[in-house]
Parts: C-alpha cells; structure tokens; sequence
C-alpha cells in the first residue's frame, strides 16, 4: 500500500500514491487544500470527481489539479493522463516554495473546471479556466502525489454555490 501518515495532523503522501474520499455522487462543489512540496520531483494536488479509482496513481476517472515548483496542471484521467491546461508558474507571484504551504482551491460546476492556486487579496481570479466538452459528471474528492512526497492540510469541500454570483460571471 502507498506510504501515507496522518499521526501529524497533516496528510502526508510519498512516491506514487492517491488517497479518495467523499462520496461518488458529489456533482457541483468546491474543494480546497494546503499543498506542501517536499521534494523537487513530480507533483502533487487534488484529485476531484473520482470515479472507480484503483490501486494504481492513475487508475481512476476523473480530473487532477497538481504542481510542482514551476508548473500548475489540470488533467483528465480515465486510468491514463490527458493534459488540459497549464500554467507556468516560473511567471507568477508569490513563488511555489518547497517546504512551505501552497492553497490550492478547484471549483466544479457542470463542465465548468477553476482552478486556483495561492489567491492574493486584490487578484482572486483562478489561474485556470475552462470548460470540458464532455464532462465527467460527479465523482469523490482526495489527494494525489506523483513521484514526489507531498503534505496535505486544511481540507474543505463545500457546495459551489458558496462563491455567489461574483465568481461565476465574467463582466
């Protein structure tokens, strides 16, 4: 089984792991969390709307918003890896340090995918926006690292509605 520990009051993930929770009804919803970077390898994030995940890192349905130092993904996974966006944090502020607390928030709603990553007061606009033609409906929420270790804290899932108005119309 894929190492993990929660006796810290964080989750903590090494190597090639994933850990699911939530219910696969789960359709619309916001989910956020600290994300730490321990090592300067692979990624790590949230995975959201799972479906039939497996044993596997990448055996399951559903999307993956990760990041390394540089880097900020969100993918689509049916048992495989399907880049839909990235961003090149090399140009944003504040910088992905290792070692140091990452909030990293995903908002689902229909097949509308946002994506933020360490919001600022006066910029709360999601470093990714898009649309997937053929979303995948509902699914669990949880946690994933990929070649790398990486510490999870602060977990909140709430309805997608919590955002009001505001978040959900572009002026």
């Amino acid at each position: 089984p894929p190492a993990g520990s929660t006796g810290s009051g964080y989750l903590t993930l090494e190597g090639q792991a994933k850990l699911v929770a939530g219910q696969e009804q789960w359709s619309d919803y916001l989910l956020e969390a600290t994300v730490m970077l321990k090592a300067d390898t692979g990624n790590a994030g949230l995975i959201f709307r799972v479906t039939d995940p497996g044993p596997k890192p990448d055996q399951m349905r559903g999307y993956y918003a990760g990041l390394n130092a540089r880097t900020l993904y969100l993918g689509r996974m049916e048992n495989n890896w399907r880049q839909l966006a990235q961003v090149d944090l090399t140009k944003v502020e504040p910088k992905v340090q290792l070692g140091a607390w990452n909030l990293l928030r995903v908002a689902v709603q229909g097949g509308r995918i946002r994506v933020w990553l360490n919001p600022l007061h006066d910029d709360t606009r999601p470093r990714i926006d898009l649309t997937d033609k053929d979303p995948i409906p509902h699914g669990a929420v949880g946690f994933r690292a990929h070649s790398t270790t990486a510490c999870f804290d602060d977990v909140v899932v709430l309805p997608v509605d919590v955002l009001g108005e505001t978040a959900t119309t572009v002026p």
